[in-house]
Order: structure tokens, then C-alpha cells, then sequence
């Protein structure tokens, strides 16, 4: 139907999906990516996933995997370790890091979203010498030792509970005075007396010598300075869009989200948000893989609109 492709930037599974609906509608498709596989935060989830409908998956690779198998029946270029440095709107342009243009028929934009990084002095330094990424994954490596938890969502309060199984303490720092976590996490975790809540508190510093030994933290009502035992940390703070290089041509909230209407077409014709990039209200993989499959045939309806403008123009 059309001979410029759609380009798909993300290859989460958003990304995924995109591809996968736009070539079953007929629609020449590239799908971009900067890492070297498809997946995007799949590679971030190692508890089980069983709310995604007809699938029961060990992880977020096991779904992956499943996601991967069916686009691989669909005829569509794919093109990891491939970045994208900016959009062009006149004609529409994916500029790439190489310098390379791809025309497009249209853009779909699935970057996706980013765990935000904590505000601390040292935090890089004890990457991978006390700063861990997965609860999950860290369970049986926090044997005997403190953990201290930055957050207060459901992240946060659910991964107190899985490390407070093994660890001989966990201590949940959070900015505000109260959980934002769903009630079947916070009861059980403000009960527990192995869990202890910093509430109203900032993590300042990490401190230690080759290893996390201690993290300084700041009370926000007295200001006072607390000392925490510290082995480990794990942040879980929230995430923030993937967007940046969209800033000044597509319009995007406070947040850095980008705006989209019911059918995530952009401010810009031609250009499509889907996923997580575009949606802070309800970030799932559900809803990914809808608004991928919505704005797949968005394409095709404008593409025919146009088509029938033209028309009569001839």
C-alpha cells in the first residue's frame, strides 16, 4: 500500500507489537533499536508475569521470547544497535547517529521509559559493589546483610518484602509521609519488624571504601543527618520518558511524555507515540501492545484518507 515504510523507533513491546500489526496490514516496516537485541524493559522483569491474557511467563525474557517467535513470521527489516539521533518533519526523516536518513511514510515513536537515577553523591561508584538492580535477582545474594530500599511505590514495597526474607534487615527511605504502594504490599510491609521506614527522608551519600558500607540520609522536616548500615541498595524511584530527542518537535507534557490523542497520533501528521513513552497514567505491557496495535491502523486509515484527497484532485 505504501512503498516508504513506517519506521518504528523502540524495539520494546511496543515496538514489537507495532511491527508486527503493521505488516499484517501491508505496510513496508523497519523497526529500530539502540541495543543490540529487541526487548527494551522485558530485560528488566525477572519475577513472573501471569496478567498478561493468554500468556503465563516466567519473566520478562520468557515473554519476550514469545513476542519475538510471532514477529518472526512477519516479513519486516529489523535493525538493532541501530540509534536514532532526531526526527525530521518536512519530509518526514529518521536521522540516525551515522548520519543516515530513512524516508518514511510514517513514525512511530515506542522509546519507552528509563528508571530514574537517585540524586546522591557516590551512586556510580557502587554500581555493582552494593547498588543492585532486581530484588528478584539480589534475594539469595543479600543473605545476612542491610539493605536499604529508596522509594515508596509498589517497586519499592513489593522488593521489601522479597529481600526481607533473606536479609538481616531492610530500611525503606522515601521523600514523602506516607506510601504510595498498594495496600497488599504496604499492610504487610508496615508491620513487619524487619522492615523499617525513613519516611519524610533523602538519600544524601553512599559511603565505604571498596564496597557499600553506609548510606547518609537527610531528614526533610528537621534536616538532621541519619547514618544507615548499609550493604546494599536498591533504587526505585519512579521512571521518566525516553524523549529527549523529540524535544522541539514533538510536543510532550511536564513530564517529558509525549501528547497524543485517542488514536496516538502526535502534534505532528504522520508521527505516532506508543507505549509507555506516551502513557504515564497506566505503563503496562497490555496497554503497549494496544496502542500499538491503534495506531497501526491509524496509518492505514489516513493513509486512505489522504489517498481519497488526492483522488480528487486528479
Amino acid at each position: 500500500m505504501i512503498e516508504k515504510p513506517v519506521v518504528i523507533v523502540g524495539g520494546g513491546p511496543a515496538g514489537i507489537a507495532s511491527a508486527i500489526w503493521c505488516c499484517d496490514l501491508g505496510l513496508r516496516t523497519i523497526l529500530l533499536d539502540s541495543e543490540d537485541k529487541f526487548g527494551g524493559q522485558l530485560f528488566r522483569i525477572h519475577n513472573r508475569i501471569a496478567n498478561y491474557p493468554g500468556i503465563d511467563a516466567a519473566n520478562g525474557e520468557q515473554l519476550r521470547l514469545a513476542m519475538l517467535r510471532t514477529a518472526d513470521s512477519f516479513q519486516f527489516e529489523q535493525r538493532p544497535k541501530t540509534e536514532v539521533r532526531k526526527i525530521e518533519t518536512d519530509p518526514l526523516n529518521v536521522v540516525l547517529a551515522d548520519g543516515e536518513r530513512i524516508e518514511a511514510s510514517a513514525i512511530i515513536i515506542s522509546t519507552g521509559v528509563r528508571r530514574r537515577s537517585l540524586d546522591a553523591k557516590d551512586v556510580e561508584r557502587f554500581r555493582g559493589k552494593g547498588v543492585i538492580e532486581s530484588g528478584v535477582k539480589a534475594k539469595d545474594e543479600v543473605q545476612g546483610k542491610n539493605v536499604l530500599i529508596v522509594g515508596g511505590g509498589d517497586a519499592a514495597v513489593e522488593n521489601a518484602l522479597i529481600l526481607r526474607e533473606n536479609a538481616k534487615s531492610v530500611t525503606v527511605v522515601h521523600r514523602r509521609n506516607s506510601l504510595s504502594a498498594r495496600t497488599e504490599y504496604a499492610e504487610p510491609a508496615l508491620i513487619d519488624r524487619k522492615i523499617r521506614f525513613l519516611f519524610n527522608s533523602k538519600v544524601e551519600e553512599l559511603i565505604g571504601s571498596e564496597e557499600l558500607e553506609k548510606i547518609l540520609c537527610r531528614d526533610l522536616v528537621t534536616n538532621d543527618f541519619i547514618s544507615v548500615d548499609a550493604d546494599a541498595i536498591l533504587i526505585r524511584i519512579g521512571v521518566e520518558p525516553n524523549s529527549e530527542i523529540f524535544a522541539g518537535t514533538i510536543d510532550r507534557d511536564d513530564g517529558g511524555y509525549i501528547i497524543t490523542d485517542r488514536y496516538c497520533n502526535t502534534n505532528v501528521e504522520g508521527v505516532y507515540a506508543v507505549g509507555d513513552v506516551a502513557n504515564p497514567v497506566a505503563p503496562t505491557i497490555a496497554t503497549a501492545v494496544g496502542t500499538a496495535a491503534m495506531a497501526a491502523k491509524q496509518i492505514v486509515a489516513n493513509s486512505k484518507k489522504n489517498m481519497d484527497i488526492l483522488r480528487k484532485f486528479e
